[in-house]
């Protein structure tokens, strides 16, 4: 399916180029899209890295490069790097917004901070009800396969520049809300009627990948 998906991402960037440059050519766009090949080149590639794997991060530097390049060619706008800080503060912010908002209106056990770093669990205490995760440029593993379940679990996720990868037993249900921005969510689970306990994802990904897999 991801060799599908980048075939036809690679498609559609050659139609769109061969349609602009025909256009181009013929007088009837005068603008010049020279200059902004290859920024659009930077982001495909980008994009086609991150649809093989979310959590790459050599993925989310082309993007960026290349939505830069676009601004800067075409807007004059030269970027300030101390900004990435601002920006950053900001995308969490508005996605913690997000999450109070629009998540699951269920308590958790308790936040975790994930910050340039790593998480990995795969015990959990009995009555175990979940979790508010921040995960900025780290990524995180919660393996849930051999927890007992005695109630639904929820979960509040925020993800930046990072990836997020929840595993869940064959007979437990996932639901999920999401809010991508730049970012992805992927649901592998097939629910079923007769089982018993759901596990809830509010997820909000920002040049972010979040998973839910068996």
């Amino acid at each position: 399916m991801k060799a599908k998906i980048q075939g036809c991402l690679f498609g559609l960037m050659f139609i769109a180029a061969g349609v602009l440059l025909a256009l181009n050519f013929s007088g009837v766009l005068e603008y010049s899209i020279w200059g902004n090949i290859y920024p659009v080149i930077f982001i495909i590639i980008g994009c086609s890295i991150l649809i093989d794997n979310y959590r790459n991060f050599i993925g989310y530097i082309f993007s960026l490069i290349g939505i830069y390049l676009l601004i800067h060619i075409n807007v004059g706008w030269e970027f300030d790097w101390k900004f990435i800080i601002v920006i950053i503060a900001i995308i969490i912010g508005v996605s913690i917004i997000f999450t109070t908002l629009f998540g699951f209106k269920k308590s958790s056990d308790g936040s975790s901070l994930i910050l340039f770093g790593g998480r990995d669990q795969s015990t959990f205490e009995e009555e175990y009800a979940g979790d508010n995760i921040v995960c900025i440029f780290g990524g995180a593993d919660i393996d849930l396969t051999n927890h007992i379940f005695s109630k639904d679990i929820y979960y509040n996720v925020t993800c930046v520049f990072g990836g997020v990868d929840i595993k869940v037993p064959k007979n437990v249900n996932v639901t999920i809300k999401s809010t991508p921005i730049f970012g992805g969510v992927s649901n592998k689970i097939v629910n079923g009627n007769e089982n018993e306990f759901t596990v809830y994802v509010n997820a909000v990904s920002v040049f972010g990948g979040i998973e839910i897999k068996n």
